[in-house]
């Protein structure tokens, strides 16, 4: 089988959606060797992919001056134009791009989450609105969907009135880096609690710094590991000098780091804690359990669909209760018992994945012959 795959994110490999591509076609391609996958993206990248995956550049037109006509370009007509003109069985959309146009060939397209389209802050410029509202448009006509929760299938369905039985629930995993961490952790204290994400409004960063900040525990590090993928005013959490000089607790960010880095935090950590308003899945969660770190986070519907036997869990609305758990928490610290590894692996995700490409297929082919028939 021919696989097509707008793989555009493998460029921002410190993004869940990088993640996410990378890991997904590493394994599906080394379990279907017989299979050839053409990974699109704007500009070279490194990687380490079997031989059976080819990466092709398509650049971005330099005549579109700004970044989203040039994303919206590239995804509607560039990639349409290219796919079409290809002998692919299937194509795979990482995220949600499918072309406004459509697309002539059999498809498959991933839905992380709707946050976008739930959120009005990050669809608060002119640009941003036109873009979702074309995206949101064209998804409507795509013929096949997966969505890394029964969460993210629930709210989509909704949010574009699509047929369940369209979408196919394919669950996220982790690098096998996190299985056995043995990267050192150099850091002048190993007594944190530890944050792994991005700055944007929802991932409710100042607050987590103020809940930490209200347990006034002796000595104790609030870490915030990872950066700003925007400079806009959505990702104005980053800059937390002011309320981080004010609190009482340390707080130190790192930046981003590797994901050998990132396990022996997690490794050494007193627990992850993260109280973000709206996730698809929430990766950080999951590479906490993998590597066997307690983990403290928001009480919302998918955080209790995946991390339920796993988690403590924080009410959003109710700072009092919250920060009473915490207590309980930091004074009587339990490790999980719950080993998240075999419901959460790539393997697993892979051929789930390669079924749902089957089934887009055998669905289109059918209504090829429909079609032809009348």
């Amino acid at each position: 089988m021919e696989i097509g795959v707008n793989a555009r994110f493998l460029e921002k490999r410190v993004a869940g959606i990088g993640q996410y591509t990378g890991s997904l076609f590493r394994k599906l391609a080394e379990i279907n060797p017989n299979d050839n996958f053409t990974l699109v993206v704007r500009q070279k990248i490194d990687h380490d992919f079997p031989q059976n995956v080819c990466v092709k550049i398509i650049p971005e037109k330099k005549w579109l001056l700004f970044g989203g006509p040039k994303k919206g370009f590239w995804e509607h007509c560039q990639l349409r134009r290219f796919f079409n003109s290809q002998k692919f069985d299937v194509v795979h959309f990482t995220y949600p791009a499918y072309p406004i146009r459509g697309l002539a060939v059999p498809s498959v397209t991933t839905i992380h989450d709707i946050i976008p389209w739930q959120d009005k802050r990050y669809r608060k410029k002119i640009r941003s609105k036109i873009y979702f509202w074309l995206t949101g448009k064209a998804l409507k006509k795509a013929p096949q969907f997966i969505a890394v929760s029964e969460t993210t299938k629930h709210d989509f369905a909704k949010q574009f009135s699509i047929n369940p039985s369209k979408i196919t629930v394919t669950y996220e995993a982790v690098s096998d880096s996190y299985k056995n961490p043995t990267t050192e952790c150099k850091l002048p204290t190993t007594n944190y609690l530890l944050y792994v994400g991005g700055y944007d409004a929802r991932k409710n960063v100042k607050k987590l710094v103020s809940l930490v900040s209200q347990l006034k525990e002796p000595n104790l590090t609030l870490i915030l590991a990872g950066g700003k993928l925007d400079s806009g005013k959505l990702y104005d959490s980053y800059n937390l000098q002011k309320s981080s000089q004010e609190s009482s607790v340390n707080v130190l960010k790192t930046g981003f780091l590797n994901e050998e880095e990132l396990s022996a935090l997690y490794k050494n950590a007193k627990a992850l804690i993260n109280i973000s308003e709206k996730e698809g899945f929430n990766l950080p969660l999951l590479e906490a359990a993998y590597v066997g770190t307690p983990v403290i986070t928001s009480d919302i519907p998918v955080h209790r669909e995946l991390y339920g036997d796993y988690a403590v869990f924080l009410p959003l609305n109710d700072d009092k209760k919250s920060l009473k758990i915490l207590r309980q928490f930091m004074k009587n610290p339990q490790t999980p018992k719950v080993d998240l590894k075999e419901k959460y692996n790539w393997e697993n995700s892979a051929k789930i994945t390669y079924n749902a490409y089957l089934k887009t297929i055998k669905r289109c082919s059918g209504l090829r012959e429909y079609i032809s028939s009348q």
